[in-house]
């Protein structure tokens, strides 16, 4: 008579949701990089505009070609760094758009089910006229409310402190406005940027990151107190954990929540 197997069939793992939840960090890393690389450049700019001013009144200030090798050099180190300045705030509206619609996605496979804005229109309202003066910091206002791993669902929004969006969207506006403004009297000083602009922008790129990091550690937490992702995704390279029976993802030997060994 052949030997009946008695030992205990493991119960099989729940499925995850139908959207995958995908660990946003390159993606976070390199958008919190290329924002502090810009706000120094703008500082750097900030500072040595003015003495350039201050040493080379005609310099800056009009039409006359630089003479003499220190004041082309000067215009050399001004003009590479307006351009840095303009390549890290292009490559970082582009990763910010990248991080919205990860970030959107993100939380509609937390379980999320209610979302007012789906992450394509996260990304559009930033270029319809008009509407980006406040339909972007909405759809951020969402993304940041609903990653919150300690608000049930669907979250009551009054108990949710969302200063620190309003702050950097403030500061974003504002620095827009600086932006579209320059002094009359200042000729062609004003190609190197406008001072309360780049301190608004500075003030909102820090912002930016404070946002960014937040919404992420928020996200992170809540995918790995959910048994349906922590078990069936690895939650440092989302390697597929559901054919795997060990302690540890097999792909970067991270520790999987709730398969340690017990007693």
């Amino acid at each position: 008579m052949p030997e009946i197997n008695t030992s205990p069939v493991p119960s099989p793992l729940p499925e995850p949701p139908t959207l995958r939840y995908r660990p946003a960090r390159f993606i976070v890393r390199l958008l919190v990089s290329l924002l502090g690389a810009g706000a120094f450049i703008d500082a750097a700019i900030m500072a040595l505009v003015p003495i350039t001013d201050h040493r080379y009144p005609h310099l800056l200030r009009s039409s006359v070609a630089p003479q003499g090798n220190e004041e082309i050099a000067i215009i050399f180190v001004l003009a590479g760094l307006v351009l840095l300045r303009l390549l890290a705030f292009i490559l970082s509206a582009v990763m910010f758009c990248v991080w919205a619609f990860r970030a959107n996605k993100n939380v509609r496979a937390l379980g999320v089910s209610h979302m007012r804005f789906t992450p394509g229109w996260c990304v559009i309202w930033f270029f319809v006229p008009i509407m980006s003066l406040f339909k972007p910091y909405q759809a951020i206002k969402e993304i940041y409310i609903h990653s919150n791993p300690e608000l049930s669902e669907p979250p009551r929004y009054e108990s949710e402190s969302v200063q620190l969006v309003g702050w950097w969207w403030t500061a974003w506006i504002a620095a827009l406005m600086f932006a579209s403004f320059s002094d009359p009297n200042a000729q062609n000083i004003s190609i190197w940027g406008s001072t309360p602009a780049q301190v608004t922008g500075i003030l909102a790129a820090l912002l930016a990151i404070g946002v960014v990091i937040t919404v992420h550690r928020r996200q992170e937490r809540k995918a790995y107190l959910n048994p349906q992702l922590n078990q069936a995704f690895c939650m440092e390279c989302n390697y597929d954990l559901r054919a795997s029976a060990g302690e540890t993802c097999p792909e970067c030997g991270q520790a999987i929540p709730g398969r340690g060994a017990t007693g």
